[in-house]
């Protein structure tokens, strides 16, 4: 594939568009470079999985949080909505379950 042909598809692939025709077309393309390119497929796979196991940390402790009606500051939510360990996530869940406050929680 020449570069100014890779170069088209994927300005064409990236273009938003609210033609349900043209994004039918952009579902089927990616369909088949995905299966014909099955390493790239496990590795999305792979991503989306982390993704969603951060996801549902986050929520957990979020959960906790606010059950125990403990209010993090502006800073301390942004530091669980960027913190992208699943381990640090999983520590402040459990420490949360106790600490007398969320910044002892996110400690």
């Amino acid at each position: 594939m020449s570069v100014a042909a890779y170069d088209e598809m994927v300005r064409w692939i990236s273009t938003k568009t609210d033609d349900p025709v043209m994004n039918e077309r952009k579902r089927r393309a990616v369909r088949i470079f995905m299966e014909t390119t099955p390493e790239v497929r496990d590795e999305l796979v792979d991503e989306g999985r982390k993704e969603g196991h951060l996801v549902e940390a986050r929520e957990g402790l979020r959960r906790v949080l606010a059950r125990r009606k403990l209010v993090p500051s502006p800073e301390d939510e942004a530091r669980v909505a960027a913190c992208a360990d699943v381990v640090t996530l999983h520590r402040w869940h459990d420490q949360a379950i106790d600490a007398p406050s969320a910044a002892e929680a996110l400690r």
